[in-house]
C-alpha cells in the first residue's frame, strides 16, 4: 500500500505523520535526526529544533515518501533499521544521522528505476 504523505516542511507535521503513517518511533526519528527523544518529542509539540536537525527530519521524511513505493507500510520501520550493505553496515536511520541521506534517496531512486525497468 503506498503511503501519501503530505508536502510539508513544518517539522512537527513531519514527525508526527513520519510516527502515525510509517510508524516510526521517537526514538528512530531521534537517531536518524541526531537529538535525544526529549528533544523530537518538544519539537512535536512546539515546532522548535535545531538546524541540523531539522535538515535530517527533511531528509528522513522524503526518504520515507520514496521507500513507501517499494516496501508496504509495515515494513518501512524495520528497512530503516536494519544494517545493510548499501549504507555501509550500518542502518539508514545511521547513515542519516551521518548526514547521507542524498546518497540513501539516490539509492532508492535506482531501485525504483530498476523496478520499473522490469
Amino acid at each position: 500500500m503506498l503511503i501519501v504523505l503530505p508536502e510539508t516542511h513544518e517539522a512537527r507535521k513531519q514527525i508526527s505523520v513520519l510516527r502515525r503513517e510509517c510508524r516510526l518511533s521517537y526514538r528512530d526519528i531521534s537517531i536518524a535526526a541526531g537529538v535525544s527523544i526529549r528533544a523530537i518529542r518538544n519539537c512535536e509539540r512546539y515546532n522548535v529544533l535545531v538546524a541540523e536537525a531539522r535538515v535530517r527530519i527533511d531528509g528522513l521524511y522524503d526518504i520515507c515518501k520514496l521507500i513507501s513505493t517499494l516496501k508496504p507500510q509495515n515494513r518501512i520501520r524495520i528497512w530503516l533499521r536494519t544494517p545493510q550493505q548499501l549504507f555501509e553496515g550500518k542502518s539508514a536511520l545511521k547513515f542519516i544521522q551521518e548526514g547521507k541521506a542524498s546518497e540513501i534517496k539516490r539509492i532508492i531512486y535506482g531501485m525504483i528505476t530498476r523496478r520499473a525497468n522490469r
